[in-house]
C-alpha cells in the first residue's frame, strides 16, 4: 500500500543515517561490496512509496504531525474560478453574490458585457510546499537530462572506436576526456583517455575497471542515484547519501579489480589509479549517468589504503550489519500500524471469516492445511497482515471403516482420531489430503480430494499402502505420489487419474526419503532410512511418467544460481564405483534444462585428487575448485573461481597458482625453487575464498586430513606439521622449513 509523503520521506532519511552510522562502525570490518550493496535498501525507499503490510508488528518512525496552521487553507492562488453575477443591480450594491465566502474576488466586465467575479480558491501550506517539491524535481529532471544528452553527444563527437580490443561492450577513445568512464543506461560503453590508450598496462587496468563498474550495473546505479536525487531535490541527506554510495561504488570497483588482476598487481593497480585519477570531483558529476575515475584528495587516499592495504574482515561485523539493515528495511517498508491482540484472535476464530472477499487471488499457494480431532479440516490463510483460518465441514469417515469393529470405527461418521495429515491446495478450488493412521508395524492410509478450496472432502480410491507414510509428492489433481516406509511389500505408489486407480512405482532398493517439487521436474531422493544420507536419485520430467535413476551410488544435490541468471540451478554430485578406483562427478544443469551442461571429475587415485566447493562471494554463487598437487617432491598448487553460462561455459572471475618442490639436494639445485613469501601468499587466497566456501567433494587425503586437524576448511600445509611451530605464523614456518631443509646433508 501507499504511504503518505511525510512516512515516506522520514522512512528514507531514517535509513540513510542507519547505513551511515554502520558505514562509520564497521566500514572496515566488512567487504567493501557489502557497503556498496547497503545503499541498495536506501535507493528502493528514496524511490519506491510504498510499505508491506506484516503479519507481526512492527514499530513506528516517529513521524512529524504539522500543525493546524500549515494544514488550513491560508494561500491564495490567482485567478482559480469565475462565477456570474446573479444579480443586475449597481456594482457594489448589497444584493450581489460574489461566489465562495471564504475567497476573496473582484467583479468585472467581460467582453459581451456582461458581469461576472473572478476569485481565487486557497490551499494550504503544506499543499504549497508539495507543488513546489513538483516542480523543482521536474525542473531538476529536466536540467539532469539535458545535462547528459549534451554529455552524450559531445562523447559521440570526439570518439573512435579502440582496435583489438576483447570486451564484451564496445570501448572508445575519447580525446580532451578528463577520466575514463563508463556511461550508457540502455547501451552501455567504455571511454578511455588518450592517455590510458598509450600504455598497456594502464588500459588492461582501466578496462578491467570499468568493465567491473559493468557487471556491477553501476551504469544502471547511476541513473537511479540521479532519479532520487531529481524526487528528493530539496533533502541533504540524500545528496550526502549519494556521495557516499558512489564513493563505496568505486571501492566495491577496485576490489573486485584487484580479484580480476590478482593479489600480485595491487601496487601496479594503485599507481595507475594516481596517474588516472587528475580530475577532481565536481558537484556535476552527481548528475551525470556514468562512472568517472574521479574523485577528492580524501577519497582517493581511502581508495589507495585500501589497495595496498588488504583489510581483515570479520564475521561477527558482516552479520551484524545484515541484522540491522534487515531490522531496519522492516521497520521503514513495514505498515506503520501494529496488530493488537484482540484483532488477532479475532482473525483465528473459527467461524468462517468474511474476509475471503479480499483474499488474494495466489494465498492458496501458502495455505496451510490441517486436521481437527473431530475431522474437522481447517485452512490456514496469511496474508496483507491477515491470519485468516477456514473451517470446512467434517472429513467422512472412509468407506472401509463400515466393516471395522477396531476401537469403534463403524460407529464413526467422520474422520476421527490423530492421523499424520499432509494436505496441499493446488489451485483456489482442488486440493489433496492424504491421512495416515499409524497401528504399530502398520498403518491406513487415506486419500480425499476437494473442489472448494477444502470446506468439503471426497474420499479417493485407496492405494495399496500398508505401512507409515514417509512423504506425499502433489504432481497435480490428476497424480498423485504416495510413499511409505521400507516394508516387505512395495513402497510407492502414484496415480494419474485424480486417485481412481494406483500404480506401484519401479524404485531402486530402499525407500523415498523425501520427494520435491522443481519448476518442472519431480525428484525423489531414495535410500534404506531417514538418517543416512541418499543412496539413489530419481527425476521425471513429464510429470511421473518415465524416470531417471542413477543407481551408481550416492547423490547430493543442491539449488544455487551458478549462471547468475536470478532462477534457481541444479548441482548435483555423484559417486562412481570401478575396481579399485572411485570417481566423483559434478554436474551442473541449469534452470531451463532438463539434462548437465558442466561436468568435471575428481577420483580417488592421487593424480586425479582434487576438491570442489561452493563458494558465496557478495550474494553471488560461485564454484571454486582448488587441486594442491605434490608429486615426486614437486608441487603446484592451484585453483579457479569461477561461475557458469547457461551454455556451460566456465567464466573464471579469479585464479591462481604456485609452482615449487621440496628437493633441496645441491645435485637438483639449477632447478629447485622454493620461494616462502609466494606460497604463503597463494595460502592466504585460498584460505579467504574458502572461509566463504561449503566443501562439496574432496579426494586428496592430506587436504582431508588437515581440515580435520583445523576443524574448519583451511589449509595449513600438511607437509609443514613435523615441523611446525605452533608460535610462528605459516610465513615464518615456511621460511624456517626452507632453512632447515637446506642444512640437511645430501643423504638425508
Amino acid at each position: 500500500m501507499t504511504v503518505s509523503i511525510l512516512e515516506w520521506v522520514v522512512s528514507g532519511s531514517a535509513l540513510i543515517l542507519v547505513v551511515l552510522l554502520l558505514r562509520g562502525l564497521l566500514g572496515k570490518r566488512i567487504s567493501a561490496g557489502l557497503r556498496y550493496g547497503l545503499w541498495a535498501v536506501v535507493l528502493a525507499r528514496l524511490l519506491v512509496p510504498v510499505s508491506v503490510s506484516l503479519a507481526i508488528p512492527v514499530p513506528q518512525l516517529p513521524v512529524w504531525e504539522p500543525p493546524e496552521i500549515m494544514q488550513e487553507e491560508s494561500i491564495y492562488i490567482l485567478p482559480v474560478a469565475v462565477a456570474p453575477i446573479k444579480d443586475s443591480g449597481i456594482y457594489g450594491e448589497e444584493n450581489i453574490t460574489w461566489g465562495d465566502a471564504n475567497s476573496f474576488g473582484y467583479p468585472r466586465l467581460t467582453s459581451d458585457g456582461e458581469r461576472v467575479v473572478r476569485y481565487a480558491e486557497k490551499i494550504s501550506p503544506l499543499e504549497l510546499l508539495r507543488l513546489i517539491w513538483i516542480a523543482g524535481a521536474a525542473v531538476f529532471s529536466g536540467v539532469v537530462l539535458a545535462a547528459n544528452l549534451w554529455f552524450s553527444i559531445r562523447l559521440r563527437r570526439v570518439r573512435r572506436p579502440l582496435e583489438d580490443i576483447n570486451a564484451p561492450i564496445p570501448v572508445y577513445v575519447a580525446s580532451a576526456l578528463p577520466s575514463p568512464c563508463l556511461t550508457g543506461v540502455l547501451r552501455p560503453a567504455v571511454y578511455i583517455t588518450e592517455a590510458a590508450a598509450e600504455n598497456p598496462i594502464m588500459l588492461r587496468h582501466v578496462l578491467v575497471h570499468e568493465l567491473t563498474h559493468c557487471n556491477q550495473r553501476d551504469h544502471l546505479w547511476s541513473f537511479l542515484r540521479g532519479a532520487a536525487l531529481a524526487v528528493h531535490w530539496w533533502n541533504p541527506l540524500v545528496w550526502l547519501a549519494v556521495v557516499y554510495s558512489r564513493r563505496d561504488g568505486e571501492l566495491a570497483c577496485d576490489a573486485g579489480t584487484i580479484r580480476q588482476l590478482g593479489e600480485g598487481e595491487r601496487a601496479a593497480y594503485g599507481e595507475t589509479l594516481l596517474k588516472m585519477v587528475i580530475a577532481k570531483a565536481r558537484p556535476v558529476d552527481l548528475f551525470t549517468f556514468a562512472t568517472t575515475m574521479s574523485g577528492s584528495n580524501r577519497n582517493l587516499k581511502e581508495r589507495i589504503h585500501c589497495i595496498c592495504c588488504k583489510r581483515k574482515q570479520l564475521v561477527s561485523a558482516f552479520v551484524a550489519a545484515i541484522i540491522v539493515i534487515m531490522l531496519s528495511v522492516l521497520i521503514a517498508f513495514g505498515q506503520a500500524k501494529a496488530l493488537d491482540t484482540p484483532n488477532v484472535l479475532d482473525s483465528l476464530s473459527k467461524e468462517p471469516s468474511d474476509a475471503s472477499v479480499a483474499r488474494p487471488n495466489d494465498a492458496w499457494q501458502t495455505a496451510k492445511i490441517t486436521l481437527d480431532e473431530d475431522g474437522t479440516p481447517s485452512i490456514n490463510y496469511v496474508y496483507d497482515g491477515t491470519l485468516e483460518l477456514l473451517n470446512g465441514s467434517p472429513v467422512p469417515a472412509p468407506r472401509e471403516w463400515a466393516d471395522q469393529e477396531l476401537a469403534g470405527r463403524d460407529k464413526e461418521k467422520y474422520l476421527t482420531g490423530f492421523p499424520e495429515v499432509w494436505g496441499k491446495l493446488l489451485s483456489p478450488a482442488d486440493g489433496w489430503l492424504v491421512a495416515c493412521y499409524n497401528r504399530g508395524t502398520e498403518a491406513d492410509t487415506y486419500v480425499y480430494k476437494t473442489e472448494d478450496g477444502g470446506m468439503t472432502w471426497t474420499e479417493a480410491a485407496m492405494p495399496g499402502t500398508g505401512c507409515h507414510i514417509v512423504d506425499v509428492g502433489f504432481l497435480s489433481m490428476d497424480r498423485l505420489i504416495v510413499a511409505q516406509r521400507l516394508s516387505d511389500g512395495t513402497s510407492c505408489f502414484i496415480t494419474k487419474d485424480g486417485g481412481e486407480t494406483w500404480e506401484v512405482m519401479d524404485l531402486p532398493y530402499g525407500q523415498v526419503l523425501d520427494i520435491g517439487i522443481l519448476a518442472d521436474a519431480v525428484y525423489m531422493n531414495i535410500g534404506e532410512h531417514k538418517s543416512d544420507p541418499a543412496a539413489f536419485f530419481m527425476i521425471s520430467y513429464d510429470m511421473g511418467d518415465t524416470w531417471s535413476t542413477d543407481l551408481a551410488g550416492y547423490r547430493k544435490t543442491m539449488h544455487v544460481d551458478l549462471d547468475h541468471d536470478g532462477r534457481t540451478d541444479m548441482l548435483s554430485l555423484r559417486m562412481i564405483k570401478d575396481v579399485g578406483l572411485t570417481r566423483w562427478y559434478l554436474q551442473f544443469i541449469p534452470f531451463s534444462m532438463s539434462s548437465p551442461a558442466w561436468i568435471d571429475e575428481a577420483g580417488s587415485a592421487h593424480v586425479g585428487w582434487t576438491s570442489f566447493y561452493w563458494c558465496r562471494l557478495d550474494g553471488e554463487d560461485y564454484l571454486l575448485k582448488y587441486t594442491p598437487y605434490m608429486g615426486g617432491g614437486a608441487c603446484e598448487y592451484s585453483y579457479k573461481l569461477f561461475y557458469l553460462k547457461a551454455s556451460g561455459e566456465e567464466v573464471v572471475v579469479q585464479e591462481n597458482s604456485v609452482e615449487f618442490d621440496l628437493i633441496f639436494n645441491s645435485d637438483y639445485a639449477d632447478q629447485h625453487q622454493y620461494d616462502p613469501q609466494a606460497i604463503n601468499a597463494f595460502i592466504e587466497e585460498i584460505n579467504d575464498l574458502l572461509a566463504n566456501s561449503e566443501e562439496l567433494v574432496n579426494t586428496d587425503e592430506n587436504l582431508l586430513g588437515t581440515f580435520e586437524k583445523e576443524g574448519r576448511l583451511y589449509d595449513n600445509l600438511w607437509w609443514l606439521d613435523d615441523d611446525r611451530d605452533e608460535n610462528l605464523s605459516l610465513l615464518e614456518n615456511l621460511e624456517r622449513y626452507g632453512n632447515f631443509a637446506q642444512d640437511l646433508p645430501d643423504d638425508t
